[in-house]
């Protein structure tokens, strides 16, 4: 009776060392391919947060100038101390409260581009105080669009069985996408985000 099961056991222990060596083999791919997306969705946000920094700087830039023509900036002055406070915090990752500082600082830029467009200090190409924040829409928006779409990819991976178990072992969590654009009206991110029925939260839709 031994020697009858002796081979059905040794197929069986083959066939679990295998096994667990095809799941090992596959898990270490599975973390290696989260790490190489992780590392290229930081550093898209990376860009992203230097793009950020730039405009803060230029946003310091124009509000000087309306300062002397009299325009009232809003919560601008506010709004820049905050990001200043908090950009140590802000450069990990993106975050909805984040999303939300910029997209009341682009609020209040276009207020203030609103109330320059007929000043004869924006009909000089050369001289215009928004020259350079124009240029730095069109960057930050084509850097936001790029991040997006990896974190799309990295978000997608994570969800699929079994990879979602290896990552939330190993600690990989899903993104936040950056869901306004600069120089442009946007949708309040914290507004949507809370309309968004029950079947679509947490998806990865942008």
């Amino acid at each position: 009776m031994k020697k009858f099961f002796k081979p059905y056991l040794i197929a069986i222990l083959l066939f679990s060392i295998l096994s667990v060596t095809i799941l090992s083999i596959y898990r270490a791919s599975v973390i290696n391919n989260l790490e190489n997306k992780k590392r290229i969705v930081d550093s898209s946000w990376l860009n992203i947060f230097i793009n950020c920094s730039k405009r803060i700087v230029l946003l310091e830039n124009l509000n000087s100038i309306v300062k002397s023509k009299n325009i009232n900036v809003g919560d601008l002055n506010i709004l820049m101390s905050k990001y200043r406070k908090y950009q140590n915090i802000y450069k990990s990752q993106c975050t909805l409260d984040f999303v939300k500082l910029e997209y009341d600082l682009n609020n209040a830029y276009l207020k203030i581009k609103d109330a320059l467009k007929n000043d004869t200090i924006c009909k000089s190409t050369r001289n215009n105080p928004l020259y350079d924040l124009e240029i730095n829409d069109e960057k930050a928006n084509f850097a936001i669009e790029k991040y997006n779409n990896q974190v799309l990819n990295y978000n997608k991976y994570i969800s699929i069985f079994p990879n979602f178990i290896f990552a939330k072992n190993h600690g990989y969590v899903k993104r936040k996408y950056f869901n306004i654009k600069y120089g442009l009206k946007n949708d309040d991110p914290v507004i949507k985000s809370k309309e968004s029925p029950d079947w679509a939260k947490g998806m990865d839709t942008l």
